[in-house]
């Protein structure tokens, strides 16, 4: 809006999604009792683990016109108060500093 832009058209989208793993270590625990001048030991042991894990994405390709398209003054006003704090719309809102 503030370089005479009024609007902005969605021109696409793309998926982004990853999906991923990750594998824990394994781990070997020994345990060792004394008693009556005798030794038991133990051992544990956790195999390792692999976790496969999603993570969302998208991108969204916008370009801003002049005329026509969504009117970015009705989607910021809308918008703003629920994403943006106070202070950054009035951060938005000072003119730039030298």
């Amino acid at each position: 809006m503030s370089r005479g832009y009024k609007g902005c058209i969605i021109d696409g989208a793309t998926d982004q999604s990853q999906v991923g793993q990750f594998t824990t270590p394994g781990q070997a625990t020994t345990t060792t009792v004394v008693s009556g001048g005798i030794a038991n030991s133990t051992t544990t042991f956790a195999p390792p683990t692999t976790q496969t894990f999603f993570k969302p994405g998208t991108a969204v390709f916008v370009t801003l016109v002049q005329g026509g398209g969504m009117d970015a003054r009705m989607i910021y006003t809308n918008l703003a108060p629920k994403y943006i704090s106070n202070k950054e719309r009035s951060d938005q809102s000072a003119p730039p500093r030298p």
